[in-house]
């Protein structure tokens, strides 16, 4: 129990600080087929591009999540990028 962010969820509805994935982290990583997508295509475009890949955060799983899209900014890459963001969308799902 737990794994699917039903544990977080309940801490971030009491306010409670935990440590480890948020909630939607946790759901999208349940999702085996979703996460291999998504980070297949960021490799395939980080590495097409000559660009570091960028860090997940909380913050850009949730906002995935909920709008089919997120923004790195450059405190996102271990390396240093030299633009000021990095955006990625799903403009279609798979059937």
């Amino acid at each position: 129990w737990g794994e699917d962010g039903g544990v977080q969820a309940a801490l971030d509805a009491r306010g409670i600080p935990y440590t480890g994935p948020g909630a939607a982290a946790s759901r999208l990583a349940m999702d085996k087929i979703a996460t291999k997508k998504v980070l297949d295509a960021v490799e395939t475009v980080c590495s097409e591009w000559d660009l570091p890949k960028p860090i997940w955060l909380q913050s850009n799983v949730k906002d995935f999540r909920l709008r089919s899209r997120t923004r790195f900014g450059q405190d996102s890459f271990i390396e240093q990028v030299e633009f000021d963001w990095f955006e990625i969308h799903v403009l279609e799902e798979d059937r």
